[in-house]
């Protein structure tokens, strides 16, 4: 592995663990302060879970069929 793709894996990694903290810390707040906010916070989470899944699947997909030819 290169020292740029290590790099490249690595900003990666740190991008995804603080999205994963900006997403943690609402929700921490609104179990203890606010549950509407929680159960509105997760339906929106959920939205983004389903939206990013079906992205993935049309990138394989797109890939498989790529491949084909």
């Amino acid at each position: 592995m290169t020292d740029e793709r290590w790099f490249q894996i690595r900003k990666r990694r740190k991008i995804e663990l603080y999205v994963c903290l900006l997403v943690v810390f609402p929700m921490v707040y609104g179990l203890w302060f606010n549950i509407v906010f929680l159960v509105q916070y997760t339906a929106l989470l959920f939205c983004i879970a389903v939206l990013t899944a079906i992205y993935e699947l049309g990138k394989l997909l797109i890939d498989k069929t790529l491949r084909k030819r």
